[in-house]
């Protein structure tokens, strides 16, 4: 019989688990996608509409982004047999780069080996921003990443969208092809 903590293991150093993952984060970004669509043109002015547009902006920026990063998590895995990730019971998110807060998307792609292009590479960075802070606090934990990300927090909701959602399509062919040859 398996135990817990075997399981767990198991879970952990399974792309496909990773990858599912992903989906699911894809699957809440397109839920609240439809919920910004009625309210996208409307005034910030009308009552409540400010709070909705920023609530659905960083809410699917949040989640493009964690859905990047646990399918980068699921390529590190497919690509590196035997890797680490499990220390002492828990999950060693250095184990897979990302930078000091493991959210960092182009750390992660550069673990990954994924060959990313001019556009992913700016989306990559912009979601970085969200992933690190911008989803979950009102500002950077520093002055110094304010300054840093002054200007460049951007949202392009629908492109944004495509652009994760075919960056997944390519991940994921890439831990299938992984996956077949082992």
């Amino acid at each position: 019989m398996i135990t817990t903590s075997e399981m767990f293991e198991v879970i952990v150093n399974d792309p496909n688990a990773w990858l599912e993952q992903a989906k699911k984060h894809l699957y809440v970004v397109k839920i609240i996608a439809n919920h910004f669509k009625p309210i996208v043109l409307k005034s910030q002015t009308e009552t409540g509409i400010r709070i909705a547009k920023l609530a659905c902006i960083e809410s699917i920026s949040l989640h493009l982004a964690f859905a990047l990063e646990n399918a980068l998590k699921a390529l590190i895995i497919a690509s590196q047999p035997g890797l680490v990730i499990v220390k002492k019971g828990r999950i060693d998110s250095k184990v897979f780069g990302g930078g000091k807060s493991g959210h960092n998307l182009l750390a992660l792609s550069q673990s990954a080996h994924l060959d990313i292009n001019k556009q992913q590479q700016d989306l990559f960075k912009r979601l970085t921003f969200r992933a690190e802070w911008a989803g979950r606090y009102p500002s950077p934990m520093t002055e110094t990443a304010y300054v840093d990300s002054s200007g460049k927090i951007v949202f392009y909701w629908t492109a944004d969208i495509d652009l994760v959602e075919s960056t997944l399509k390519q991940i994921a062919d890439n831990v299938h092809l992984l996956s077949k040859s082992r």
